[in-house]
């Protein structure tokens, strides 16, 4: 590259379980990572992204908590306090957020990054990129992991691949997609294959932002352009609706039993976890509805009775529900999301400690989703994604002491066996390989 950029490690990009803002502010703090006299200050990274303070301090405290950053203090010589921190590669296992550490002066400024691991695992960003004061922290945290996808050699982008690599849901990715694609540093291009509505996608990720180009593109078979899409900046802005003012309504007092009802309502939960790392989706949030209010329903093809779900609910504690949501991640393909969620909540709460896979494993004892690989074969890359994002997964429960199962240990250390011996066998025979790994943990 003839401009500077930040070398960001891959363990934060493939890292599934940390937000696309966090990764974002990552990036941003990394290009600013050893820097002389450079002073840290969060009014002064607010000035280099677009979006709200409350992304920011959600992205900040995320960081923390999952060990990539480390903050420190000491007491100066005229007794006012200073702060430094450590971007570290990879998580670390203190979950101090803060402590105190004298003789802590630094030449290099406040913010200085610890190398770990391997030292060519990363990719590359442009500085102009991780500090542009127009893109929002989820916009610069997708450039990345696509930077990362795209420089996969022969590698066939598909959703799969990018949702495996990411903590937000298909939908909110998609509008993070179409941020990027409006920002201009994302170029999307649709041809024919030939076949009955069959359409080819081709991808161009560009260092600077080019807005006098069409960021979607729907090409003929002969190569001629039928449409194509831009930013508009002369369409008028909608106006905003003026809310209503709230009035009060007089309810009739709520009797015993309604009360002692109201203890199963996802409500109770949803306050108890608000403080939680990892806060309760409204999409759970109405799954747990349905579990206590439906009178009848059925979970994996057999009836439930109210009082059964009803109790399985109660039993839930904020530890339970946060062990839940950093598990469970909803596969693409379901079509009706609360149903599917009831019933891995409720194996969930039947066995706790056993229910370590992730809901797209889970597609098939759940009866309601077909997995994507049975439709179309994966190429080698993509399926060397997949299951790095699934060995990544088993690791990540073993630090977060999540007893893992004898059957995802012996997939972890068949993966790494692989990976050492890559070098030394024949391509097709790696192949075969990741097949026979890939049609293992879908079997168990």
């Amino acid at each position: 590259m003839n401009m500077p950029y930040t070398q960001i490690s891959n363990v934060i990009l493939r890292d599934f379980s940390l937000s696309l803002p966090a990764k974002g502010l990552y990036l941003t703090l990394r290009s600013f990572a050893g820097l002389p006299n450079f002073c840290l200050k969060k009014n002064r990274l607010k000035n280099t992204f677009s979006g709200s303070n409350y992304e920011f301090e959600q992205a900040w405290k995320e960081l923390k908590i999952c060990g990539y950053l480390k903050h420190f203090y000491y007491t100066a010589v005229n007794g006012a306090f200073v702060h430094v921190y450590d971007l570290h590669q990879e998580r670390q296992s203190d979950l101090e957020l803060m402590s105190y550490a004298p003789n802590q002066t630094r030449s290099h400024g406040d913010l200085r990054f610890i190398p770990s691991g391997a030292a060519n695992d990363y990719t590359t960003v442009p500085d102009a990129i991780a500090r542009d004061c127009k893109l929002s922290l989820k916009t610069k945290g997708l450039y990345a992991v696509l930077s990362y996808l795209f420089k996969i050699p022969n590698f066939h982008f598909s959703w799969n691949s990018l949702i495996s690599l990411c903590k937000e849901k298909a939908k909110a990715l998609k509008t993070i997609w179409t941020a990027l694609k409006r920002s201009g540093l994302l170029k999307q291009h649709r041809h024919p294959t030939g076949e009955h509505n069959q359409f080819d996608y081709t991808y161009d990720l560009l260092l600077e932002s080019n807005l006098n180009e069409p960021y979607f593109t729907n090409h003929r078979a002969d190569g001629t352009i039928t449409s194509s899409l831009s930013v508009d900046f002369n369409a008028p802005v909608p106006e905003k609706k003026k809310k209503r003012k709230n009035t009060r309504i007089f309810l009739p007092a709520k009797s015993q039993d309604t009360q002692t009802e109201s203890l199963h309502t996802p409500h109770t939960f949803q306050k108890i976890a608000r403080v939680r790392q990892y806060p309760l989706s409204k999409q759970v949030d109405k799954a747990i509805a349905a579990l206590c209010k439906n009178k009848r329903m059925r979970l994996n093809g057999a009836v439930v009775s109210l009082e059964s779900r009803q109790k399985a609910v109660a039993s839930l504690s904020p530890e339970l529900l946060e062990q839940f949501e950093f598990q469970f991640k909803l596969p693409s393909n379901v079509h009706a999301p609360i149903p599917y969620i009831a019933t891995a909540l409720y194996q969930f709460v039947q066995e706790p400690h056993t229910w370590i896979r992730t809901s797209t494993s889970n597609a098939d004892k759940l009866g309601t989703v077909t997995s994507d690989t049975e439709a179309s074969p994966l190429t080698i890359d993509e399926m060397d994604c997949m299951i790095q994002a699934i060995y990544y997964r088993i690791k990540q429960a073993a630090q977060e002491h999540i007893v893992p199962l004898s059957q995802d240990v012996h997939f972890a250390d068949s993966y790494a066996a692989l990976l050492e011996t890559r070098m030394s066998i024949p391509e097709t025979e790696f192949e075969q390989r990741l097949r026979q790994l890939l049609a293992i943990w879908k079997n168990q």
